[in-house]
């Protein structure tokens, strides 16, 4: 009957190298590099894997590198810093939405090894007082959810509760949230869906870091689980706020897209889990919007986002407690639980969820006027790229307002019972105007809270980067460069901190290269790097034609069916490893990668 509860968690880490490689067996790996993710709390990241050292004997004919970093040891594999790297099991799903989307075709694993770990058990006997839990949404097609730590946090929602009140409040927490991440060194500000690398605690950890709310409890639940939750409630009431289509829980279309019209109305496992995961519409550029298109291209109305999915999100989980506020018998209870065991991973066992139920059927049944009530809470922020010192790239975050959290927090304690409620002495009521509940979080706010980054002065005159330097303190050395494109002449074509770079961070000189137009082409014009984001795919592929004997030249391509592929910037160029302007004979390697172009109708010949 404890089947749902976790007393212990099943870890697995893996000994991966590059699929170009000669390397099929571990008894290959002799006089090479190994790359170790050197922190010593990570069971995945580092525990296991010195038991593979260990069992293996690595350390004997091969090097052990050692990373402080998670992204820095897969980037070492890339680019070949390392032959091999110890990391969890699950890395292909952590990193194919984080800059390396083909990571899956890319690797392979040689070895692999499983460690169970003894959960700590909670101090609390019974649920008779305020809490908090916090719900993770785990991306995954698998049945059994208890197959590694690290996961994809794709849906994070914090909810207190007072089983004194039945109220609950509940925050959605956008996976893009720009917090400082615990276990990650200095702990280095990232998305917090990256938080998840690491495992639950990594997670709560750095919920209750940046929020100061302690969480009591925690709770996995895969696509799978959702379904089959929903499912033997004998479905939920819902309302939804647009007409939709999705993939269905083992992500496929065709004859299994899941349709979804709008409207208050009783929906199955598959449509509740479409609703919780929707934030794509018809031709919106996305690959999933894409897919759309061609299963319900009149479902355009409604906003759709992050944000909005956590509201989505939201009403589900609403739906869920009223169904299971209708269950009446205990065996049903119970049944529940047995069915859900293999799809939800918690920290709080039986007993405790059995005492919750206990609580919140004996108040509505001693008082017909008691319901359990739900404040929907609201993080409000802004969207920001943000430069990425790992990835080498700008990825985009969601830099939240201070103010609305503090508001969000002081809610919490309220329900907590730790924060005593302020009393509305003065309440404003029109028959005429229809009553909207306050969310609390949305604002409006006077200030928004805004983070200081470098702008983009790529083509710009140089007075733009002076007036930016002067303004926010920042020393700016200017350089003239030879350019042989007229439109080039004193505009400015390098510089050396990238755009979206936190300016507080900053140490040092920005350095501008302005352009300075000559018609003398220079003789060694071939022998430097090229500005790959004047180039089109087939010219790079033409480029490296032409380059192979000078270095080694990978060009990659994120597909149109990536979830990090943007129709928008179609055949555009995403990054380069080495800058323009350098010298071919200085690099052994170089790196660009494009998102891949949309494939151009052949025209009818009549």
């Amino acid at each position: 009957m404890n089947t749902i509860s976790s007393n212990e968690t099943l870890y697995s880490s893996s000994l991966v190298v590059l699929n170009e490689s000669n390397i099929n067996d571990v008894k290959e790996l002799n006089n090479m590099k190994i790359g170790l993710y050197n922190n010593k709390d990570s069971i995945e990241g580092y525990v296991i894997p010195k038991e593979i050292i260990k069992d293996r004997k690595l350390d004997k004919t091969n090097e052990i590198i050692n990373y402080d970093d998670i992204t820095a040891l897969v980037l070492g594999l890339y680019e070949k810093e390392v032959d091999a790297i110890l990391i969890t099991t699950n890395y292909s799903v952590l990193f194919s939405f984080n800059g390396f989307a083909n990571i899956k075709d890319e690797t392979k694993i040689l070895i692999s090894k499983e460690k169970k770990i003894k959960v700590e058990d909670n101090t609390r006997q019974e649920i008779t007082e305020p809490f908090t839990i916090l719900l993770m949404g785990v991306d995954s097609t698998l049945e059994s959810i208890k197959s590694g730590s690290a996961f994809n946090g794709d849906a994070l929602m914090l909810i207190t509760f007072n089983p004194k009140t039945l109220n609950a409040t509940m925050l959605s927490i956008p996976r893009d949230t720009y917090v400082p991440i615990v276990c990650f060194e200095n702990q280095r500000e990232n998305k917090i869906t990256h938080a998840a690398w690491h495992g639950e605690e990594c997670m709560i950890k750095t919920i209750e870091n940046f929020t100061e709310i302690k969480i009591d409890y925690y709770a996995k639940i895969n696509f799978k689980g959702l379904v089959k939750l929903v499912d033997n409630l004998g479905g939920i009431y819902v309302d939804v706020p647009y007409s939709l289509c999705e993939q269905n829980s083992n992500r496929t279309w065709g004859s299994d897209t899941v349709f979804l019209e709008k409207g208050y109305k009783k929906v199955n496992g598959e449509q509740a889990l479409a609703l919780s995961r929707n934030r794509h519409k018809p031709n919106d550029g996305s690959a999933i919007g894409k897919q759309m298109a061609a299963y319900c291209p009149t479902y355009n109305e409604g906003k759709r986002d992050d944000i909005e999915r956590g509201q989505n999100q939201q009403k589900v989980i609403n739906g869920i407690m009223s169904g299971v506020n209708n269950i009446n018998k205990l065996d049903d209870i119970y049944n529940l639980l047995e069915i859900m065991g293999d799809s939800v991973e918690t920290n709080i066992n039986t007993n405790q969820i059995l005492s919750l139920y206990n609580v919140i059927k004996g108040m509505l049944l001693n008082n017909s006027n008691s319901t359990i009530s739900f404040d929907s809470l609201f993080l409000k922020g802004s969207d920001t790229l943000i430069w990425d010192e790992k990835f080498k790239t700008q990825l985009y975050n969601y830099y939240y307002n201070r103010q609305s959290l503090a508001d969000i927090v002081k809610a919490m304690n309220i329900n907590l019972e730790k924060v005593k409620p302020e009393l509305i002495k003065e309440m404003n009521f029109s028959i005429n105007e229809t009553y909207e509940k306050t969310i609390i979080g949305k604002g409006p706010y006077k200030y928004e809270s805004t983070i200081n980054l470098v702008d983009k002065f790529i083509s710009k005159d140089i007075e733009v980067a002076k007036e930016w330097g002067k303004t926010n303190n920042i020393k700016i050395e200017e350089e003239y460069v030879d350019v042989y494109n007229i439109e080039d002449n004193n505009k400015i074509i390098e510089q050396s901190i990238p755009y979206g770079y936190i300016v507080k961070n900053i140490n040092e000189a920005l350095i501008i290269k302005i352009g300075k137009y000559s018609d003398k082409v220079p003789e060694q014009i071939d022998d430097v790097i090229p500005n790959f984001e004047t180039y089109s795919i087939d010219e790079a592929y033409t480029w490296k034609n032409n380059n192979t004997d000078k270095l080694i030249i990978i060009i990659e391509e994120i597909k149109i069916d990536s979830e990090e592929y943007n129709e928008l910037n179609a055949g555009k160029l995403k990054s380069q490893s080495v800058e323009a302007g350098k010298l071919l004979k200085d690099y052994e390697e170089i790196r660009i990668i494009y998102y891949e172009k949309t494939k151009e109708e052949i025209p009818i010949q009549e």
